[in-house]
Formats: C-alpha cells, sequence, structure tokens
C-alpha cells in the first residue's frame, strides 16, 4: 500500500490547526480524502498536498488509511492536533465507523444513537445495503459494552 505522510499545524491564513498530508499518488488515498465534507478538506495544487482543516477529519482519515492498509506517518511535534502522535503501526485493530462512534459519545447516548441507527440501516428498511451495517452496528455496541463494564 501507499507510504502517507501527515504533517499538523496551523493554517497560515486562520490560525485554526489542520493536517497537510503528502503522498505519491494513489486513487484509492484521493479517493478517502474526498469522502470527508468537502467544507473539511482543500487541493492545494502549487505544494501538491491536501490540507485537512479538522481535527475530527484528520482522525477520520488517518483511521480510515490505516483500515486499507496505508502506511501512516504522523508529524505532530507542538502536539496541536494528536496530545501524543498516533502510533505507525496500530497496536491493536482500529475501530470501525461504529465503534468510533460509540467511543466518541457520552455512555448515556449509545442507546439512543444505536436505536436511531438500526431503524435506518436494519434490513428490512434499508434491504441488503443495511445488512453489513447492521452487523458492524450490533457488534460494535457489544464490544464497547464489554469494554465499559
Amino acid at each position: 500500500m501507499t507510504a502517507v505522510t501527515m504533517f499538523a499545524g496551523r493554517d497560515p491564513r486562520t490560525g485554526w490547526p489542520s493536517v497537510l498530508v503528502h503522498f505519491p499518488y494513489d486513487r484509492d488515498v484521493v479517493h478517502a480524502i474526498k469522502l470527508l465534507d468537502s467544507n473539511d478538506r482543500e487541493w492545494l495544487p502549487d505544494s501538491k498536498l491536501w490540507r485537512i482543516k479538522s481535527p475530527l477529519a484528520a482522525d477520520l482519515l488517518l483511521m480510515s488509511l490505516r483500515k486499507g492498509g496505508h502506511v501512516v506517518a504522523v508529524y505532530d511535534p507542538q502536539e496541536i492536533i494528536w496530545r501524543t502522535a498516533p502510533p505507525s503501526a496500530p497496536e491493536s485493530p482500529v475501530p470501525d465507523w461504529a465503534e468510533a462512534m460509540f467511543r466518541a459519545l457520552p455512555l448515556e447516548l449509545h442507546t439512543a444513537a444505536y436505536n436511531a441507527l438500526l431503524r435506518v440501516l436494519h434490513p428490512d428498511r434499508a434491504g441488503e445495503s443495511g445488512s453489513e451495517p447492521t452487523k458492524a452496528l450490533n457488534a460494535a455496541r457489544d464490544r464497547v459494552k464489554e469494554l465499559s463494564r
């Protein structure tokens, strides 16, 4: 897979935290970046870098790239985005989207979030396309419940 480098710093125009992403062209990496909200990403043609404008979007991209098998090096010497730079290779499996959601939510919102998503994703409503997301949601809920005990 592709080696990706992420440099954390501050946007020189706004002073807000941002991440510059550099990699040899790989359509899968570009696709992962373009899955981010268009307000959270910007192509810088002169330097041939992507700027990720929000810490949350940078985290999502980092998890997505690592889950896709890419090697990601993170540089954040001033700890602007990541308090301690994440390891180059995850020590434990990278959480999927559902587990990341449960980890990000306060415990008291887990049931409400689960029920809301289940109403949308359940195969009886979403058809076959809801099968895998529902399985991921159920598995993540079970893993997070186990960890919170």
